[in-house]
């Protein structure tokens, strides 16, 4: 009995030296949570600062950093400095000023700055995003590596692969981008791909529309089902029906009609116009 008794004597003791509660106060701000840790590492449950391990909490305000996984269940009030590495889960939307691994969200996410894997069903908001990033409904970023928006996607840099089930709305395209409808982009380099249309000012490299492709300069190759039509086309350029430009340099087909003011090139069409020069 006295063999038994020191033996629970032992785990109690034990339990106390890793169970360790803390409440907020004048010299201790962090709010109330539970920490079950050893050399400060372990699993912590409340509104805890800093955890190394794992941390589940309600809803986070003035996180600082968690290195393992962090779980919330609603949205977070202020964590406009919190640092996540590893893994960032919550049924309604992780946030935080930087999270890097995985981070997945039920009804959304929202940080700074998304490195590595994020997804969530309803829609994503982020700074930069380089990894692979997934929004249900939409997704809006400020610099994008790789992307899908469930229906649209709205970035300012787009560097790598971005995709919109709709559309895709973006100042500079550096890689490819692929709008289920359709693309408005001001510069584009690579490869742009629009169901429906798409629409640039500055076109290099590459460019596939169903029906239309409209850019003020396109320097590479267009082809559109139906039609291109652009202030000046220097490259190979491809319109199903037809071709509209007031200079074009280079290869020129089309089923239907070309319309050029200045052209020096080759082009090869049933019907063509030249209102000023045509140098084959």
């Amino acid at each position: 009995m006295k063999f038994r008794t020191l033996h629970l004597s032992i785990l109690i003791l034990l339990f106390a030296l890793l169970v360790n509660t803390s409440i907020a106060n004048d010299n201790n701000p962090e709010p109330f949570h539970l920490k079950l840790s050893i050399a400060n590492v372990g699993a912590e449950i409340g509104n805890s600062r800093s955890v190394n391990g794992i941390r589940i909490n309600w809803s986070d305000d003035n996180l600082q950093y968690v290195n393992g996984v962090n779980l919330t269940l609603w949205k977070p009030r202020d964590n406009s400095d919190a640092v996540i590495t590893g893994a960032a889960l919550g049924l309604v939307g992780p946030d935080a000023e930087q999270i890097n691994g995985i981070a997945l969200g039920g009804i959304g996410i929202q940080a700074g700055n998304l490195n590595g894997f994020s997804a969530a069903l309803i829609g994503m908001a982020a700074d930069d995003i380089y990894g692979f990033g997934f929004g249900g409904i939409g997704l809006v970023a400020g610099n994008i590596g790789i992307a899908i928006g469930g229906i649209g996607l709205a970035a300012e840099n787009i560097t790598g692969l971005a995709f919109g089930a709709i559309g895709v709305a973006c100042e500079n395209i550096n890689g490819m981008a692929i709008g289920g409808i359709g693309i408005a982009a001001k510069d584009v380099t690579g490869v742009v791909i629009g169901g429906i249309g798409a629409a640039c000012q500055d076109l290099s490299g590459g460019g596939l529309a169903l029906i239309g492709l409209a850019a003020q300069d396109a320097i590479g190759f267009t082809a559109a089902g139906v039609g291109v039509a652009a202030e000046e086309i220097t490259g190979v350029s491809f319109g199903g029906i037809g071709i509209k430009a007031d200079e074009a340099k280079g290869i020129m087909l089309s089923i239907g009609r070309i319309s050029i003011d200045d052209m020096v090139g080759l082009s090869a069409a049933p019907y063509c116009r030249f209102d000023n020069n045509h140098h084959k």
